[in-house]
């Protein structure tokens, strides 16, 4: 007998009082010989045992996937409905502030009205003081955040790596984090001065931890298995680091750098606010001496755009990055 031949058995031709039973059993849910496995683990099955072949189109499988991704309209309906959500709100809080000024409900000269406060703006757009005094204050918070990101980052990896040296900086570390920032000023002025100085060091101290924290905590919640699988593999430690380390760190890293940016750009301008002779923080004490709103509310519109854009591209940095390593590992 041939090796397949015990495999093949030859289709018999079902005579009429078969065919009656088979259609039969056929409606009801039965397999051809009659049995009672017209179910197997809650799936109903087909004359032969197996469960029923989906036969939806995969044309129509895949519109049914892009209407709930996007919508009857692809992807782009989807992108231009997260927009129109995302400023719902703010188009609704200025429709109700021109409202409220309108009826005179609110005080102007507490709370001036939309139209004042662009004039406001534009004014100083004209003159040249708001962009002064924003590329200020845009020079400091991003020379302090790179400043802290290269003093977090390679401390992270440091400690993570040496654990006893984690345990000699755990208490100067834990005092130096629970102290606020902005309480160390009138030290850090005596110090290092009115100048450039003495705000640097409040940017680093207010955004370290976040940084820090976020990093070494990736690094410790890397998955055991895939480093007892680059030793297996016999990975090199940089090649461990590349490969496993950071990728699995990555997403801890990026919130800690977007935590990190917003800390730092909230103590920048509250040193301004005490210390500075230029920047946003300046110019909104230096309206409010001057009785102006209008410009101190305009401050405050910029510092929350810029450091809601400044958010948008830390988040598209992590997306981009994301990719790269995924690539690098795959080569």
């Amino acid at each position: 007998m041939d090796f397949f031949s015990h495999r093949v058995r030859k289709k018999a031709r079902p005579t009429p009082s078969g065919r009656a039973l088979c259609s039969a059993a056929g409606s009801s849910g039965a397999g051809p010989d009659g049995g009672a496995g017209v179910r197997s683990g809650g799936v109903k099955t087909g004359s032969r045992g197996l469960p029923p072949l989906n036969r939806q189109p995969f044309s129509s499988r895949r519109g049914e996937k892009a209407d709930s991704e996007g919508g009857s309209a692809g992807p782009g309906a989807g992108r231009l409905k997260n927009v129109a959500l995302a400023a719902l709100f703010p188009c609704c809080a200025l429709l109700a502030w021109w409202l409220l000024g309108r009826w005179h409900v609110l005080n102007p000269y507490l709370t001036p009205p939309p139209g004042e406060v662009l004039d406001a703006a534009y004014a100083s757009l004209l003159s040249g003081e708001l962009a002064r005094h924003t590329c200020i204050s845009l020079a400091r918070v991003f020379a302090g955040f790179f400043l802290t990101a290269a003093l977090a980052l390679p401390l992270a990896a440091a400690l993570y790596f040496s654990p006893a040296m984690e345990r000699f900086l755990r208490v100067p570390l834990e005092f130096v984090r629970i102290t606020p920032p902005l309480a160390l000023i009138p030290l850090l002025i005596l110090w290092l001065g009115i100048g450039e100085g003495s705000k640097l060091a409040i940017i680093v101290l207010a955004s370290f931890f976040p940084i820090f924290l976020n990093a070494i905590d990736g690094l410790k919640n890397t998955d055991p298995r895939l480093l007892e699988m680059a030793e297996t593999i016999d990975l090199t430690p940089w090649d461990t680091f590349w490969r496993v380390l950071l990728p699995s760190s990555l997403p801890s890293v990026i919130t800690g750098l977007r935590i990190g940016f917003g800390y730092s750009w909230r103590a920048l301008i509250g040193a301004e606010l005490i210390a500075a002779a230029a920047g946003l923080g300046y110019m909104i004490l230096d309206a409010e001496e001057l009785a102006r709103t209008d410009r101190v509310f305009v401050g405050i519109l910029v510092i929350g755009a810029l450091g809601y854009l400044f958010d948008a591209g830390l988040s598209r940095f992590a997306a981009w990055m994301s990719r790269r390593l995924h690539l690098a590992k795959g080569r």
